[in-house]
């Protein structure tokens, strides 16, 4: 920015510094995002203005949110890329046909129900293929009244704009809607200090009376709107200045009740005109018009706001000075000329053609005065027009109000089950459960009582036990009369019911299940059930077999799962993909692969406000780090685990993955302490066989030779259950830590041969570093080396920090010289995201090619290739494959896994 250019923006040097480092940015190809946060009146349209001044030699889109279209889906979205719409040719095909289809420039039928998603990722694509012809600079005032959809859309983009040269600002005002911007840079705009708001008034209102003086400042706070107003107000004895001094009031509402002052004193005709324009929202001028016409009120009347600075009239649109004019002249209005307003807009937009986002259907709820099923079944139109386009925050407000307009109890109560269940699907589980208890009232349809207790199940609660036991008692309920949606019900009921510890319902729910899946398949509930290779029913076989240990199936099931959504757009359904996904990586030994996943996980949770997954992600980050022995990246992963888990640690994190941080170091004291603090039905679970071991192995090394007993014999059951041969040679290796004798030899010698072609190097590696260990303790150095130094090698190429230096000093303890620590493999030193970047380079994908798939910018890509060449000692994409295809090699070996060539088609890695 020039020098001396922020001369008008009083005590705002600091602020103005801010933005000209992210413009300078953009202008150099980095892009960013700058949130200016404060109260009304703070300053945040004027650095907003000053910005765009400062950016005529870049390309400049601008939007105001508007708090009446706040319930509309992508209103906001709309109004910021408008003018660039023409470009949306020029992006990938899948991003392109959501993004039209979310703005309703298209009438084709959804075809993902994350398009949503798919349009952030289309902000993202549009913004940086425009920036390729000079930087980019997206300016959004009042940001908190942005809909859900738009906001979700933008911030996603904004957290995605780097190297990009695509600067977005974000002005928001406080205290009015929570609007998330974590991981963005912020500027938090204090009122002015003393020194500032004195030289501002006296360039307001050089001549005024010290003693108005003072009182202006005072009253003012430091809001430099309130000073210019206040100024005007007391030279006009309009306000301070006239007797009888106003109570005290926050600024923003004070400075409104300044311009409800100088409203009330226009004419009639211009503060209905005014009263329209603010209900309108949009500021098209031809729309007001048209309303103003049905009141028989002429364009003219409008002089005297133009006159009074209160508007600003174009040939094409409308402005309010401040947001606060616009809420003055709304709010201030007797209700009935409101309602009045709003009626002749909806007539206006009767008779303008399609209204494609549900605008028209919102008017004729605000001009209703009593019930009105018209204007209800107008809004249900609405609601789901808005689901067409994933504004899952629009279709709640849509149906609530819907069901508040409708007089019939029985279609009031559906239209608030449908509310719910939109809530729900933005994870708000008060508001849900709210409009649940109201539709309950209301009707006692099996059916609705059954989608309620459905609907109650989904959210995160500490204990599911009630809601779960609700859900299959109401689901019976209705089985005879619909047995598709009963199936449906229950399918995903096993699981959380496993989780809770209630084997025997789970047990009767599957019974239930097989007789449900039978009529539905002969036809009993045609239509009612989604079909059965839907990605949810898909999904759940892949943690069902993760849960039986499979570990190559849930692989093999979650690999082409997460290709199919990726391709798709399903970042919804990505996330519990990603979950599984990354726990069979990490059970094969394919650590650097197991923390990309769950890195993208963890991202794609956020930007889809999903705490609980955001908080499983960083779970399983931690067992990883603990695996390394990085007690640093275990400790932030568990801040973010805990910060993040609403479920009152249902799994046993917080206590399990201490102490397996203390096993893996031979502190089997410390370990057992915690794990007894650990309530009984968490170890007993069958859910528990992964840390099950652990404590098998502290409980028999610190002295509890009972309870590591009680624990094998647990453990032994599964794993007899599940068949798999590495979970047969864990029982095995725990049966024998429970022995002291020579018989523990058997064991441990049982355990290697079930090890043999399991594919499971961590397990196999533990198993030969206790039988050292066991082996030493019996004078057995030779035999106990061997086995320490082949844990050792394993180890080291897993990248088990921990338990390698365990091994090595227990190798030390034979009297043997230590083996020398091999480095894990290359790719262990790369990013997440260099990681996935380079895996699909290897592959022979271009930066743009890797940049669709990855939801990133071409430059991105470009960088973080930049970034991970020197860390694999490489320089083209030539020696990067072979660097790749050694490593992969590599790790199959490690995993006792066949040559490549020799798998069979449907393996996990043809997945």
């Amino acid at each position: 920015m020039r020098a001396g250019v922020s001369r008008a923006l009083y005590g705002r040097d600091g602020d103005v510094a801010a933005i000209t480092a992210v413009l300078d940015g953009a202008r150099a190809g980095r892009g960013g995002a700058l949130v200016i946060r404060g109260e009304a009146g703070m300053g945040k349209t004027a650095l907003l203005d000053l910005a765009e001044r400062c950016a005529a030699d870049m390309t400049v889109l601008r939007a105001t949110a508007i708090e009446t279209e706040a319930e509309l889906p992508f209103a906001g979205l709309h109004l910021l890329l408008r003018p660039v719409l023409s470009e949306l040719g020029t992006i990938p095909d899948p991003r392109a046909r959501a993004l039209e289809r979310v703005l309703g420039l298209v009438a084709r039928p959804v075809q993902s129900p994350d398009d949503a998603v798919l349009a952030g990722l289309a902000v993202v694509s549009l913004l940086t293929k425009i920036a390729a012809d000079g930087s980019v600079l997206c300016l959004i005032d009042d940001t908190q009244w942005l809909d859900s959809g738009s906001a979700a859309a933008l911030l996603f983009a904004a957290r995605r704009l780097d190297l990009a040269g695509v600067t977005m600002l974000l002005a928001i005002r406080d205290g009015l809607r929570v609007v998330e911007t974590s991981g963005l840079a912020e500027r938090y705009l204090e009122p002015l200090g003393d020194d500032a708001a004195r030289l501002m008034l006296a360039d307001e209102a050089a001549d005024l009376d010290p003693l108005l003086v003072e009182r202006v400042l005072g009253d003012s706070a430091g809001n430099p709107l309130a000073i210019t107003e206040l100024a005007r107000a007391v030279q006009t004895e309009t306000g301070l200045g006239a007797d009888g001094r106003p109570g005290p009031l926050p600024a923003g509402q004070r400075i409104q009740r300044i311009y409800g002052q100088q409203i009330l004193r226009l004419p009639l005709a211009t503060r209905m005109l005014l009263l329209i324009a603010a209900a309108a929202g949009s500021g098209e001028l031809a729309l007001v018009l048209a309303a103003a016409q049905s009141l028989d009120l002429d364009v003219a009347a409008l002089g005297p706001a133009e006159q009074a600075g209160l508007v600003s009239v174009t040939q094409r649109a409308i402005s309010f000075r401040h947001p606060l004019v616009r809420a003055a002249a709304y709010h201030d209005a007797p209700i009935g000329r409101r309602q009045a307003a709003h009626r002749a807009l909806a007539d206006a937009l009767a008779d303008g053609g399609t209204d494609s986002l549900g605008v028209r259907a919102w008017h004729l709820a605000a001009a209703a005065a009593a019930r009105d099923d018209h204007a209800a079944s107008e809004l249900e139109l609405a609601a789901e027009q808005a689901r067409q386009v994933s504004g899952y925050a629009a279709v709640a407000a849509a149906y609530e109000r819907s069901a508040e307009l409708t007089t019939d109890p029985a279609v009031r109560a559906r239209r608030l089950v449908a509310a719910a269940h939109a809530a729900s699907d933005i994870g708000d589980a008060a508001r849900a459960d709210r409009l649940l208890s109201m539709a309950e009232k209301l009707s006692g349809d099996p059916l609705l009582r059954a989608e309620a207790a459905y609907l109650r199940t989904r959210g995160y609660a500490a204990d599911h036990r009630e809601s779960l036991a609700a859900l299959a008692e109401a689901a019976t309920d209705v089985a005879g009369s619909h047995p598709g949606r009963a199936l449906r019900l229950l399918r995903g009921l096993v699981i959380p019911a496993r989780m809770t510890g209630q084997d025997q319902l789970a047990a009767t729910v599957t019974e239930r299940l097989a007789d449900l899946e039978i009529a539905v398949r002969d036809g009993a509930g045609a239509g009612e059930s989604e079909p059965v290779s839907n990605p949810d029913d898909r999904l759940l076989a892949g943690v069902v077999a993760w849960w039986r240990g499979d570990h190559e199936t849930a692989l093999t099931i979650s690999a082409r799962l997460a290709a199919e959504c990726r391709e798709r757009g399903m970042t919804g359904a990505l996330v519990g993909v990603l979950h599984c996904y990354g726990l069979a990586l990490a059970a094969g030994g394919d650590w650097a692969a197991a923390r990309s996943a769950l890195l993208e996980m963890s991202r794609a949770a956020a930007d889809l406000g999903q705490p609980v997954r955001i908080g499983h992600a960083a779970a399983l980050l931690a067992v990883l780090a603990a695996l390394e022995g990085d007690e640093t990246a275990y400790r932030s992963w568990m801040e973010t685990y805990e910060r993040h888990d609403i479920s009152g640690d249902a799994w046993g994190y917080a206590t399990a993955l201490p102490a397996t941080i203390d096993v893996s170091r031979g502190r089997f004291q410390a370990a057992l302490d915690r794990f007894r603090s650990l309530p009984a039905e968490k170890w007993r679970d069958f859910t528990a066989f992964w840390y099950q071991p652990d404590i098998a192995e502290a409980a028999a090394r610190a002295g509890d030779p009972d309870w590591a007993s009680e624990i094998t014999a647990i453990y032994a059951r599964w794993a007899d259950r599940s068949g798999q041969a590495w979970a047969l040679a864990v029982a095995a290796r725990c049966r024998g830590l429970c022995e002291s004798s020579a018989r523990a030899d058997r064991h441990f010698e049982e355990a290697l041969r079930w090890h043999s072609g399991a594919g499971r190097p961590m397990e196999e590696a533990r198993t030969r570093l206790v039988y050292g260990e066991f082996l030493r303790r019996r004078k057995r150095r030779s035999a106990a080396a061997a086995q320490l130094i082949s844990a050792i090698e394993i180890f080291d190429g897993l990248g088990a920090a921990s338990y390698a230096q365990r091994a090595r000093a227990e190798l030390a303890a034979t009297g043997l010289s230590s083996v020398r620590a091999e480095a894990p493999g290359v790719l262990a030193r790369l990013t997440g995201q260099e990681y996935r970047i380079v895996m699909l380079a290897a592959e022979g994908a271009s930066n743009r090619e890797i940049g669709a798939r990855l939801f990133l910018s071409h430059r991105t890509v470009g960088y973080h290739l930049y970034k991970a060449y020197p860390k694999l000692g490489v320089s083209s994409r030539t020696q990067l494959a072979d660097v790749c295809a050694r490593q992969k090699r590599a790790s199959r070996l490690a995993r006792g896994a066949a040559p490549e060539g020799e798998e069979p088609e449907d393996s996990a890695e043809s997945a």
